[in-house]
């Protein structure tokens, strides 16, 4: 990030996302003067940032002046109360739980595709930058990286979720399940509602954490990100009987047959995807833990020569969510640093 050392806080600092986002940020040797961690449901807790004991506090704004960057980590029920405070205190928070996406003047930033939008048309940062949802993320960046073969007229899309999706508790009561359904036992249902292990759910009914629909708001953010009409982009979702990890089937149409070898040529150009010639190597458990999110089976649809067809998989919490909000404090951060 640069010879000057910012001032970072976490909010929502032991969820999934912010545990992620930090490891980044220590895998990239980032230093910083103060790290904070906030969290009002683990107050107390101690853990570590780069060798350092930290310890979790609730959320102050009277603490918070000073910061430069906040990553905004919990849910969004959590995150609403803090969302005026970067406006107010000076610093620039990245929300990565969607509670800000209503907001006027908020962007959907997607690092490779959008950077530019960190900035208002005045030049000046915004005090709040979006980050898409993890599915949105590998969605757009199918389709971006499919651009420079041709133009994209629409995109449909089935995403298959984990259970990290919805944090913690959404992995413990998978295992939970797991564990009661081999010993013949009732399983919990206390967050997903029903059976998820050894089983699919449609997103619908189970992730009801805002008003709209899952499939509703990765749509909207993949418009955004895109700078295409909502008429373009069509999303279904479901929760399956996975941890971590989510996969894509895309079916991605052009207004003319692209040429297969430019396909792939455009796909590998973009930075963070990894084109998988062999099927057989790729799934959500081969890509744990890596930067890029995979595709696979790119090809044309030897029926209709302008649709293409592909598998995406992707490590939702590194690739899909971290990596992009610490590249998008980088580019703050230097922006920062040239007086914008």
């Amino acid at each position: 990030m640069g010879a000057e050392t910012p001032r970072i806080a976490f909010f929502g600092a032991m969820s999934l996302f912010a545990k992620e986002v930090r490891s980044v940020l220590e895998s990239r040797a980032v230093a910083s003067e103060t790290v904070k961690l906030y969290d009002a449901k683990q107050e107390g807790t101690v853990t570590e940032f780069a060798g350092e004991a930290l310890l979790v506090t609730r959320p102050d704004e009277e603490e918070v002046a000073g910061l430069d960057i906040a990553f905004l980590c919990g849910t969004a029920a959590e995150t609403v109360p803090y969302l005026d405070w970067p406006a107010r205190r000076g610093y620039v928070a990245i929300d990565l739980t969607g509670a800000s996406r209503d907001r006027a003047g908020v962007p959907i930033v997607h690092n490779e595709i959008n950077p530019e939008a960190i900035s208002g048309e005045d030049g000046a940062l915004r005090p709040i930058i979006g980050a898409p949802h993890p599915v949105s993320h590998n969605l757009a960046s199918i389709v971006a990286g499919l651009r420079g073969a041709g133009t994209v007229t629409s995109v449909e899309a089935l995403a298959l979720r984990p259970a990290s999706d919805l944090g913690d508790s959404g992995i413990d009561e998978l295992y939970q399940q797991t564990v009661a359904l081999l010993n013949f036992s009732s399983v919990p249902q206390e967050v997903f509602g029903r059976q998820l292990a050894f089983n699919i759910l449609p997103s619908a009914g189970v992730d009801t954490s805002r008003a709209e629909s899952f499939d509703e708001r990765i749509r909207d953010e993949t418009v955004r990100v895109l700078d295409m009409r909502p008429d373009q982009v069509s999303v279904a979702s479901a929760f399956v009987s996975m941890f971590h990890g989510h996969a894509i089937a895309a079916t991605v149409n052009f207004d003319r047959p692209p040429n297969p070898a430019a396909l792939k040529e455009s796909m590998v150009a973009f930075r963070g995807i990894t084109l998988l010639e062999d099927p057989s190597v790729g799934s959500p458990a081969e890509v744990a833990g890596e930067d890029n999110l995979a595709v696979v089976g790119l090809r044309p649809d030897a029926r209709r020569p302008a649709t293409v067809r592909l598998w995406s998989f992707c490590d939702n919490l590194r690739s899909g969510a971290a990596l992009n909000a610490v590249r998008i404090a980088e580019r703050v951060l230097d922006s920062r640093r040239a007086g914008r």
